[in-house]
């Protein structure tokens, strides 16, 4: 990236997307950093594959959770970690009788948009997603925790979508648990 104050042709270690322009300057949207990329069964995902799927469900089953987590596990499969805050915000018990469709849709939207994951769940290497609500406030407390300066303006926070720390949920309260 080159910005105004001279600094030439930064590697920031992200990937970007052009979105647009705005007469001849590129828009340009954050997608996600370089090294988050995990494997549980040499499926090889990334947190681009994660933040689509998610959105593509949310968007089918009415769903909106700002901040979730894509966990690798042991067990040959992931968790998908959502905060039990914003499971009561935003519709309580309404959200909550949405999740288990939630999780069906992110599973196959997951086999859609990441061949990979795709190609070993057909090959039974990998286990069916599951969604893990924790207890409230403690996603979010975690993911500032991990962001660090508190101080940046949200423009300057990168999400974090995929964990590369294999069975992270464990960190959490399980209050719910639902399957694909």
């Amino acid at each position: 990236m080159t910005n105004a104050g001279g600094l030439y042709r930064y590697d920031m270690e992200d990937i970007v997307r052009v979105s647009g322009f705005v007469h001849r300057t590129p828009v340009v949207e954050f997608v996600s950093k370089t090294e988050r990329r995990v494997s549980v069964a040499n499926e090889r995902i990334t947190e681009e594959d994660v933040t689509l799927a998610m959105q593509g469900a949310g968007r089918h089953c009415g769903v909106r959770l700002p901040a979730f987590l894509f966990v690798p596990c042991s067990d040959r499969r992931y968790r998908v970690v959502v905060d039990g805050a914003a499971v009561s915000a935003h519709g309580g018990a309404v959200l909550e009788a949405r999740l288990p469709a939630l999780v069906t849709e992110l599973e196959r939207r997951m086999r859609e948009t990441a061949k990979g994951y795709d190609f070993e769940r057909e090959d039974a290497l990998l286990e069916p997603l599951q969604l893990v609500v924790t207890a409230p406030g403690e996603l979010t407390t975690y993911l500032r925790r991990r962001q660090g300066d508190q101080r940046l303006p949200n423009a300057q926070v990168k999400p974090v979508h995929l964990a590369t720390e294999f069975d992270l949920y464990r960190r959490f309260a399980d209050m719910r648990t639902y399957a694909a």
